[in-house]
């Protein structure tokens, strides 16, 4: 029998729950945003129309910035 690499699947079960809380963070931010009217209202004409009536693309973003900002992985303490 082979010993099975516990650190391994932390890390892999650590990764997958970040995945998915960045991809919560992004659908709630997504329907958040186009739900509050005038949210955009500060911002150009171009950026209104793109991300004032289009969830996707504003989950999109949100995705790609806390993809970017959140750590990949957790130190290990031991």
């Amino acid at each position: 029998m082979a010993a099975r690499d516990t650190r391994s699947e932390r890390v892999d079960t650590a990764q997958a729950l970040g995945d998915i809380q960045i991809a919560a963070l992004a659908l709630a931010s997504g329907i958040g945003f186009t739900q509050v009217q005038g949210i955009f209202a500060a911002f150009p004409p171009i950026v209104q129309s793109i991300f004032g009536n289009n969830c996707i693309a504003v989950a999109f973003v949100v995705a790609v910035v806390a993809n970017l900002l959140l750590p990949k992985e957790q130190a290990d303490e031991g």
